[in-house]
């Protein structure tokens, strides 16, 4: 078996192994940073791994559980898959859930002075505010898409893992250059870059200050402070990443579910009430500008 080592968050390995070789081009791993949080190759980590795709060639096209993962076959043909990504990030998300770890759909972005956590639906705008934040000297970007959060016993809210590269699409691409992204990789009609890398944040883990809900709509300009509850019931769902829990393996006729169980939910809604007592949650709509000035401000 081929195996290659990853680690993820600095809390669970990865192994992703097939019985023929397997090569990780540049590309390949800018696809794994851009959809798992905190993941980074670690070939020298040996024993056994807390999460494991184990890969069989054959045209069979099936999806097997094990004891710490799945075993799949199919016609990789020495090639990752493109649905490779998206399992891997499911099962790490499930993993970490039990470490009470949360992947946020979000953006993570800020200063030495406090980070944001900037949520949202897909195609709200989360990456076009994120940018323009971006271009103000001295902002870096912690996370660009998922943020792994954890709880403090006293409040508090940290982000301990990220996705390091910002996805976007074509009308788009050529703001990347304010994040001095330059080797940008396509794929599924989007494209991912890794910024410069003194535009990241080069820390392990950032206390986050605010939390905001953006939509970007050019024809409004409303910025809000949510009350505790009306925030708690906007953030559960984003807390839990719950659109990308379940993972549609297409080509293997298989799901690998991802849904959260009734204490993991008790748990989270406790967390973030005592978190919501310290963090202010804004929704902010408004153009990218308008929202981005917003969030610098707080």
């Amino acid at each position: 078996m081929h195996t290659l080592r990853f680690s993820v968050a600095n809390t669970l390995s990865v192994g992703v192994g097939s019985d023929h070789p397997l090569d990780l081009s540049d590309g390949d791993e800018t696809m794994f940073r851009s959809y798992v949080p905190g993941i980074v190759r670690a070939d020298s980590v040996s024993g056994r791994a807390d999460v494991t795709i184990e890969h069989v060639e054959s045209t069979e096209r099936r999806m097997a559980r094990t004891e710490t993962g799945v075993r799949i076959f199919d016609a990789w043909e020495s090639r990752f898959p493109d649905y490779l990504p998206h399992l891997l990030y499911g099962m790490v998300r499930t993993r970490l859930l039990e470490r009470r770890l949360f992947c946020v759909h979000g953006a993570c972005v800020g200063t030495d002075q406090g980070y944001v956590l900037i949520v949202g639906h897909s195609g709200a705008g989360k990456t076009s505010v994120t940018l323009r934040m971006m271009e103000r000297p001295g902002t870096r970007l912690f996370s660009g898409n998922k943020t792994v959060i954890s709880f403090g016993e006293d409040g508090c809210l940290n982000a301990v893992a990220g996705t390091p590269t910002i996805t976007v699409r074509e009308p788009e691409k050529e703001k990347m250059a304010v994040i001095g992204a330059t080797d940008l990789v396509a794929k599924w009609g989007r494209y991912a870059g890794l910024p410069s890398p003194d535009r990241l944040s080069v820390s392990d883990a950032v206390a986050i200050r605010h939390i905001a809900i953006v939509r970007v709509d050019d024809s409004r300009s409303e910025c809000v402070i949510l009350d505790n509850s009306s925030a708690l019931h906007a953030l559960f769902p984003f807390f839990l990443d719950a659109v990308n829990a379940d993972v549609v393996l297409d080509r293997l006729e298989d799901v690998f579910m991802g849904t959260a169980d009734d204490e993991l939910g008790r748990y989270l809604s406790k967390k973030l009430r005592d978190t919501l007592a310290t963090v202010p949650v804004g929704s902010i709509t408004g153009s990218s500008v308008f929202v981005a000035e917003k969030l610098s401000g707080v």
